[in-house]
């Protein structure tokens, strides 16, 4: 009885101590794009901005590369001018020079008031996205309200632009390339987690400890 009851101690800290190597690992948040600070101008800065009367919009979508899987968490967007009214934050595949396949969109309601430059932040996203190119799109929602909607300002002047841009407005049919610009992005996630080799080593070790228990519990009913 007593033998028995220690192999299932045994058979249950085996079970105990994967899982715990499994979950063990802490996932922290980084910044995975940063293009840097933007500028303060207006004066020659792209409106970002969605009118359902008469119908209006102007769409900013950025290209970058993850070298990693990443659960994408918040994508912000360097801006000025009050950001009020529903945008959809959309990330897409790579089509070359413009977005591909929509993969992932969530719909967010901004309400910022003030005109001075600021990282628009748009947060709780979970976005799981292996290594590859993508696009990220800030796509303001057109709102009824006699004509006003959604409307601020992508300010130029990112030190380190992304590797491509597209425009989207009523003049043109899905994206365009608008390279040279230099519009500020920031996407923020967290990498997926990868156990360690120790971790794998101690695995191994609860796995066997496991299978002792079970094959001594399969001789001895045989």
């Amino acid at each position: 009885m007593r033998f028995t009851s220690c192999r299932s101690v045994q058979l249950l800290l085996g079970t105990v101590f994967i899982v715990g190597l499994l979950d063990a690992a802490p996932a922290f948040s980084e910044t995975l794009v940063d293009t840097g600070t933007g500028g303060t101008e207006f004066v020659g800065s792209p409106a970002l901005f969605g009118y359902s009367d008469p119908g209006y919009f102007q769409y900013w979508s950025g290209q970058f590369t993850l070298t990693d899987a990443y659960t994408i968490e918040s994508v912000s967007g360097w801006m000025g001018g009050m950001a009020i009214g529903g945008i959809d934050i959309k990330l897409y595949a790579d089509g070359g020079e413009v977005p591909g396949a929509e993969l992932f969109s969530q719909s967010f309601v901004a309400a910022t008031y003030t005109f001075d430059p600021r990282w628009e932040s748009f947060q709780g996203l979970n976005w799981n996205v292996n290594a590859g190119t993508y696009w990220v799109a800030f796509e303001p929602q057109p709102l009824d309200m006699s004509g006003s909607g959604f409307s601020t300002t992508m300010l130029v002047g990112a030190p380190s632009p992304l590797s491509g841009y597209a425009i989207s407005n009523e003049g043109s049919s899905g994206y365009r390339a608008e390279n040279g610009s230099t519009l500020g992005f920031r996407v923020e996630g967290t990498a997926a987690a990868v156990p360690e080799p120790e971790s794998y080593a101690l695995m191994l070790a609860g796995v066997m400890l496991i299978a002792g228990t079970v094959r001594h519990r399969t001789k001895k009913a045989g």
